[in-house]
């Protein structure tokens, strides 16, 4: 997604990674979803894995908060503002060795 589009977007809590669930196979993580919960933010299932399963990459470098493994939390070290991307890529499946961190989405 390029630039223009993000901007143009509207983002609610101006998390860029809410736009990923425009991807298909992308669904709102959930907690405590058996009582009402509502999901977290930038938290969100690829494919039916769990929110830990997806790998972040920032200018392609690790992006990944290994220490916080909560299913209904994101998983990113650095949120980033949307103000500050040009573009970025959700891969959902058919990546190469070189994303081979996990079985969710590569962002």
């Amino acid at each position: 997604m390029q630039r223009k589009q993000i901007i143009a977007l509207p983002l609610n809590g101006r998390s860029y990674a809410n736009l990923i669930l425009l991807a298909p196979g992308v669904r709102e993580s959930h907690t405590n979803s058996s009582i009402g919960g509502g999901g977290r933010e930038a938290a969100f299932n690829v494919n039916g894995l769990r929110a830990t399963m997806n790998n972040f990459l920032l200018d392609g470098v690790d992006n990944n908060a290994y220490g916080t493994s909560n299913q209904s939390f994101s998983s990113q070290v650095v949120q980033v503002s949307p103000d500050a991307i040009a573009e970025f890529k959700v891969q959902t499946n058919t990546y190469s060795a070189e994303f081979g961190r996990s079985g969710g989405a590569v962002i």
